[in-house]
């Protein structure tokens, strides 16, 4: 305790002690305001009529109480919403509306390498693929610490944008529970980031259960759309894979820019050689 004042005596003895703000008082030493109690009284009165008004003035909700809120229960998450939830009338599954509600944070759990090893492939999470090899590639990685063992390649396509081919994995605990609902997740939690800062709208184009070397996975493809740029926006793959990896699924995660050939065929020639290792 930092504040000088009356507390329960320290010894257990019943009555209460005062606090100098350095030391107990003894308890005949003790200065406490015995002349002053009809001024204590009389603020106590004013505090309680205060207390009355303000109850009558605001009513019960006012005061919190009787209030119908229901607590939040949501457990998956990163949730982030394909349309505005302040909206009667949400948007078909596949396309997101403009000015969509803000997604709930996604998790921060890693930080991401770029390594490609001596047989030029691209480790991590326990898949890898061969790294792109065509002029413009180069190591340095990309930013999405919702991943774990994250580790990537990028090329630039213009100025602030590049392309990128991911591999790492991704935890049950911070909503990753399914790889459904993790492909979900990561093309929502790139979406809402730095990543597309001008988002306005994203399109599906497949999302479909895979298997890859006898293990089972889901996949989708997404056009994801920017506004004031010089592209139109990006060209995702999603690749989950359950490996039976305690709470992790693994992830290779393909980034092409639309309209721009050379990304797109560099990116899916990574991609075609994807397995586990």
């Amino acid at each position: 305790m930092s504040q000088p004042g009356w507390y329960p005596d320290p010894e257990g003895r019943g009555g209460p002690r005062y606090w100098d703000g350095t030391r107990w008082l003894a308890p005949d030493a003790q200065a406490r305001p015995r002349g002053n109690r009809g001024l204590w009284w009389f603020v106590a009165g004013l505090v309680v009529i205060a207390a009355i008004v303000l109850a009558l003035v605001l009513g019960p909700r006012g005061l919190g109480f009787g209030s119908t809120a229901q607590p939040d229960t949501r457990s998956e998450r990163p949730s982030v919403q394909p349309w505005d939830e302040r909206s009667e009338s949400p948007s078909e599954p596949g396309e997101t509306d403009e000015g969509a509600a803000q997604p709930e944070e996604c998790p921060s759990v890693g930080s991401p390498v770029s390594r490609v090893d001596a047989d030029g492939r691209l480790r991590g999470g326990g898949l890898s693929v061969e790294a792109p090899t065509a002029p413009g590639w180069e190591l340095s990685p990309t930013w999405m610490p919702w991943m774990s063992e994250q580790n990537s390649v990028t090329r630039m396509v213009v100025p602030g944008w590049v392309a990128s081919v991911d591999v790492g994995t991704v935890r049950h605990a911070d909503g990753f529970t399914s790889p459904e609902r993790a492909a979900r997740n990561i093309i929502s939690c790139m979406a809402s980031s730095w990543m597309f800062q001008d988002f306005t709208h994203s399109e599906t184009l497949a999302s479909q259960p895979f298997s890859l070397d006898g293990h089972e996975g889901w996949y989708i493809k997404e056009n994801v759309y920017v506004s004031g740029r010089e592209v139109a926006g990006d060209v995702l793959d999603v690749f989950v894979l359950d490996l039976g990896r305690d709470g992790e699924l693994s992830v290779i995660v393909g980034c092409a820019t639309q309209d721009h050939d050379p990304s797109i065929s560099e990116v899916q020639a990574a991609l075609d050689t994807m397995r586990v290792d």
